[in-house]
């Protein structure tokens, strides 16, 4: 069951790696035509503005889903660098699972907010999509940042048990 969940969890990662270039590529495209329209031709698309800002929004946070995969998002390490041993895995663990439950409180409230979005109808950003769409990664972050906590405690569980086992 762990390796079935640590294998969707890859398939997420690679997911996000092709979407994050992809955006990239896209933004960089409509960002330079943007200034080549507005510079050459004195004239501009707004809606392309929106798009780059909800671009930018959505690099952030598929961004700092692949650091808290990769184990280099933000962090204090402070009591962890010096700790040792057991206390050490206790740190690693109670920081993953204070973690989980701001994650817990953030999955919950995004949605909420994302429900009245829907229920308001609002379409502001980007002519023929509601904003609640362009929204929907704030929950994503949440949740599968709430995943890669449970799959890294669970292995610091089993490498804790093999190491016991070892000693």
């Amino acid at each position: 069951m762990f390796s079935m969940v640590k294998k969707i969890n890859s398939y997420f990662v690679m997911a996000e790696k092709i979407l994050l270039c992809t955006m990239v590529f896209v933004l960089l495209f409509l960002s330079f035509g943007q200034v080549i329209l507005r510079n050459l031709f004195d004239f501009g698309y707004i809606w392309v503005d929106q798009i780059i800002k909800f671009q930018v929004m959505w690099l952030c946070f598929i961004g700092a889903s692949l650091a808290s995969e990769y184990k280099a998002h933000l962090c204090i390490d402070i009591f962890l660098s010096t700790a040792t041993g057991k206390f050490k895995r206790f740190l690693e663990v109670s920081s993953n699972i204070t973690l989980g439950m701001v994650c817990c409180f953030f999955i919950y409230a995004s949605i909420d907010s994302i429900l009245l979005l829907k229920k308001a109808g609002i379409s502001n950003a980007v002519p023929g999509v509601q904003d609640w769409v362009i929204r929907t990664i704030i929950p994503y972050f949440f949740a599968i940042t709430l995943l890669r906590v449970i799959i890294k405690v669970f292995e610091k569980n089993k490498e804790g048990e093999m190491t016991e086992h070892l000693q």
